[in-house]
This record gives C-alpha cells, structure tokens and sequence, in this order.
C-alpha cells in the first residue's frame, strides 16, 4: 500500500485560546484534529501489517535481493538477506505511530479539560437554580447535562442538573435531582451523558423489623410508645387536634372546662363551648353583628339562623312577614323595612309575631321612602315578642 499520510496539525488552539480566552474551544475544529489523527494512526497500523506479523516479527520474504545496495548483497551471497532496512522501517513507522498517540492523548485531554470546572461557591444540596463562580474558557453550552460532585465525597453529595446559561466566570444551573444533604464549597462540574431513568422500586421486605407502606403505621411494636416518642401523646387520638400547636399539651376534661382549672390545657371545641355557656361574660370592646341585607318580595321569610339584624330591601309592593326559620329562645334583633318612593305599601304578619294592644298588628307608615322597625325577642319558638317603631326618615 501507499506510505501512510503523515499527521500535521492544521489548526493552533494555543492561538484560539490567546485570542478568545473566554470562549470555549470550537467543536469543529477539535473534530478535525482527532480524525486526521486517527486516520493516521489507521493508515499507519494497515502499513505495518505490509511487514510484521502478528507474533511481532518480519513477514517472511519482505526483505527481498533487489532492496540491498550491490556491496551488500556481494557479500551476503546468493540467497541470503539481510532484515536492516525492514527493521528501521519498521523503526520508523512504530516511532510515527507514537507520535500520533501522544497527540491524541493531548487532544482528548484538552477535550475533557474544556468540559470541566471546579467551584468553592457555598451551595446547599438539593434542587433548584444553583449559581457557581467558576473558570472561564469552558464548553458549558446551555441545556448540556451536568454532574456536580463534592470534592472530598464525590459519590455521597451529587447534584444532576443541565446548564441553564455560562458567561464568563459565572455558571447558572437547573437541578433537578440529588443525592446527601449539607451546604459544601468545594465543587467539581463536569458536561455528562443525560442521566437515565429511575429504575423500578425494589420489592418491600417482608422482615419482622420492616414498616411496611400498605400497613399506614398499624405494623408499628406498640403504638403508645410511638405517640410517645413523636411528642405527642394521648392528643394523637383527639378529633380536630392541630400538633404542630399543642404537641405534649393537656387535654382539658369537661370539669376543667366548667371549674376554670384549664388554663394550661389544650381546650378543644367542645371544653370551649361548655366553659362560655352558663357563664356571665364582661366585655371590654364593643360587640358588633353583622346587618343581614334582605331582597324584598311579597312574602318574606327570615332565616333567623343567619343573623340577628335584617334589612329588607325597598318596599315596591305590600309585604308579607311570614313566621321565620330556626327561631332560637332569647334571640333578639331589629328588622328595617322602608317603602320605596311610592309609598303606601302594606304589610301583613305571620302568627309568629306578637305585638302589643293584645296582639293588634301595627300598619307600616305609607310616607314615600319612610324607615320603620320592628323590635324583636324570641320569648320561645312560636312567640316572639315585638313592636314597630315608626317614621325614623
């Protein structure tokens, strides 16, 4: 075969990086670097094998009479041969072929050089956008996948992510898995394959030491004592318990609630609601309630559950005031009717309502747009004690 092509190199990445030093080397230039190497060292293996076998010595009859000069076949004689001239070819190419090797080797070092930093920005484990200060002059393209390691535990505290943007000292990335825990400052980064699936989740043991997530703690030795141990204790098996407010507290007994002794125990609603009954009650900030705004129509009737005070929107007809809903004994409150700008509009009461003069039914007054109200007290369910109060605009 022809001799093989010698390797010579046709770009200078020293001048690159002189030039450009905070741009990363340019990937098709190192391409055409390594496959003209490699074509050189594939030519030169396919010329040794022209002249060595595979034991390493010269194939028979390589060396053939017309390769010596004259002086020498003379002196050798008919049918003898001398291997000198094979063996400094053969010295030759093999010295080619090192030389092929070592600037591989230089390539591909380079290669992986440009793919990897280091950082001692303090950073916390985990995921998110974490930012390093790092070495300019890397290939950190965004979206490449990266494998950040802690120095002195590379295989205990990793972080894989993908390169969100890179300018010049200053790496922002996108992790979204990790392994081990910590704030460290001693950083390796490196341009990875894309990290593969999570595999399938081994099958649950099945050991008398296992908990077991099918079981939700029913598997726990001795559930008490896991109370226990959490802070808990008998507030675990309390209804509406918030724990992250009352873990270890007591929980107040109903004699607690009604003797006053509960002030270091935990009241839940059905302590509170026995302490605040039977009890007389001194306010210090005035008590409001809310005015319940009703539609007027030509019967209505009042949920006396939604409020104590109602005010019954303008009067543009006569109305009916039927016996209202969840009366409650010692309720009391007050009912705003006012007549539109017409006036005169009438109203007619449920049997409900109790008025004085012997129950004789109070008329609204007929002024357009006057304001009336109507007193109320719940004596009991069916009676509810009342009185109109008339013209108050």
């Amino acid at each position: 075969m022809a001799d093989p092509t010698k390797y010579q190199r046709s770009y200078s990445f020293t001048n690159y990086q002189a030039s450009s030093p905070a741009d990363p080397l340019p990937g098709t230039q190192v391409d055409n670097e390594l496959e003209n190497i490699e074509a050189s060292i594939e030519q030169t293996v396919e010329a040794l094998k022209d002249i060595r076998r595979s034991d390493g010595a010269l194939k028979n009859n390589i060396v053939t009479r017309d390769a010596l000069d004259a002086e020498l076949s003379a002196e050798l004689g008919e049918g003898s041969l001398d291997n000198r001239e094979a063996a400094e070819a053969a010295a030759e190419a093999a010295e080619a072929a090192q030389e092929l090797a070592e600037a591989a080797a230089v390539a591909a070092e380079a290669y992986v050089t440009a793919r990897e930093a280091t950082s001692t920005t303090s950073l916390a484990v985990g995921t998110g956008t974490k930012v390093f200060t790092t070495q300019s002059g890397k290939q950190f393209s965004a979206g490449a996948p990266v494998t950040i390691c802690d120095v002195a535990a590379p295989t205990v505290n990793v972080m894989y992510g993908t390169v969100v943007s890179y300018t010049g000292t200053t790496l922002t990335t996108s992790v979204g898995s990790f392994i081990g825990s910590g704030t460290l400052a001693d950083w390796t980064i490196a341009v990875t394959g894309a990290r593969g699936a999570t595999g399938a989740q081994g099958t649950p043991g099945a050991g008398t030491g296992d908990l077991l997530a099918a079981n939700n703690l029913s598997d726990l030795g001795n559930a008490a004592t896991a109370r226990g141990n959490l802070g808990l204790g008998a507030l675990a098996v309390e209804d509406d318990v918030t724990f992250a407010l009352i873990a270890g507290a007591a929980v107040a007994s109903s004699g607690d609630a009604t003797t006053g002794t509960a002030s270091d125990k935990l009241m839940t609603p059905e302590r509170t609601e026995e302490q605040i009954a039977g009890k007389i009650h001194t306010y210090t900030k005035p008590q409001r309630g809310d005015v319940v705004d009703v539609a007027y129509g030509a019967t209505v009737t009042l949920d006396l559950a939604t409020g104590n005070n109602f005010r019954i929107g303008s009067l543009t007809g006569n109305i009916t005031l039927a016996n209202p809903t969840n009366q409650a004994e010692g309720q009391s409150g007050l009912i705003f009717l006012t007549q539109d700008g017409t006036g005169s509009r009438s109203i007619t009461y449920g049997t409900n309502w109790l008025f004085p003069n012997n129950g004789t039914e109070p008329p609204l007054t007929t002024n357009a747009s006057a304001k009336d109200v109507i007193y109320y007290f719940v004596e009991s369910s069916g009676n509810i004690i009342c009185n109109l109060s008339k013209r108050h605009a």
